[in-house]
């Protein structure tokens, strides 16, 4: 092979990497994860739902080096659907002005129950050039599983299935994580993935390590949790499975740290700002209660 057909390879793989990894990790989330098992039917006996709280609004930088490359809101609804004991709990990515060849405006809202995060209503919307949504439902009574397909400009496309097997999406995963945090669990969680199951590794450290955000004056305690995604290829869009995210020793757990292994470098989401209805933060964080009260809260 010559030396410029080598160049051309990794030319394009670098531009594909630029345009697809950021985006299978932030609709993982940013995103997804004792003996270990197989968690297909059970919910583990060490979650805890306390991070569920409605109207909760917390906001992150992401970077990529020393680039912006956007933002991210996670932001859990005050607004319930009157007798549905489920939450809607909304992430939202949002694209920097200017960055090339990144496209991270996707918004993933989930309703979800507070004792059993597993999907059972999961709605995605890629808000960039095309625009497209899925919106995937489980009934876990029936055991039906369907998603619809609606792209823009295209014929709307629907698949089902019977499917005895619960899994996650990528909010769910997230407030699962927070669940579990400093628990000690390491176990193997099936994750949804474009309709399809995959297992996704958990690893929640007891360890206590001290954490700098910039929600945060001073250095705050948190618990890390490991992530490795299960996937067959070596690499899914540049993303190499592996990522840590670390949540605040506390029982509403807000992860404040992500880093997400890429190829070409690592991805950081920064905890920005939080609003979080009786919460009442230590003395660690009382720039972040004092610029609270000064700004009205997270808008």
């Amino acid at each position: 092979m010559t030396d410029k057909a080598k160049e051309d390879i990794m030319n394009t793989r670098n531009t594909t990497i630029a345009r697809t990894g950021p985006r299978v990790l932030l609709a993982l989330a940013l995103t997804v994860f004792a003996t270990t098992t197989l968690m297909g039917q059970n919910i583990s006996s060490r979650y805890s739902s306390a991070p569920f709280a409605e109207g909760e609004v917390l906001r992150y930088s992401v970077s990529w080096s020393f680039v912006n490359l956007g933002s991210v809101e996670i932001r859990q609804s005050s607004k319930r659907v009157p007798g549905d004991p489920r939450r809607r709990v909304q992430f939202t990515a949002r694209t920097a002005s200017g960055v090339p060849f990144i496209d991270l405006d996707i918004k993933d809202i989930a309703l979800l129950l507070p004792r059993d995060p597993r999907c059972t209503d999961f709605i995605v919307r890629k808000n960039h050039d095309p625009k497209e949504k899925k919106h995937y439902r489980y009934n876990p009574e029936t055991k039906h599983f369907s998603v619809v397909h609606s792209p823009e400009g295209q014929p709307v496309k629907k698949n089902e299935r019977k499917e005895a097997r619960r899994c996650f999406d990528a909010v769910g995963m997230l407030m699962y994580m927070r669940g579990l945090a400093g628990s000690g669990e390491n176990v193997n969680v099936p994750t949804l993935m474009d309709f399809e199951i995959v297992n996704t590794r958990l690893t929640c450290h007891r360890e206590v390590e001290e954490i700098d955000v910039e929600a945060f004056d001073d250095d705050v305690p948190a618990h890390r949790v490991s992530v490795s995604a299960g996937w067959e290829d070596e690499s899914a869009g540049g993303m190499q499975g592996d990522y840590e995210v670390w949540f605040l020793d506390d029982p509403s757990a807000i992860p404040v740290y992500a880093e997400i292994d890429l190829a070409l470098g690592s991805i950081d989401i920064e905890l920005e700002s939080v609003k979080r209805p009786g919460w009442k933060p230590g003395a660690t964080a009382a720039r972040l209660q004092r610029d609270s009260e000064n700004k009205g809260g997270a808008r």
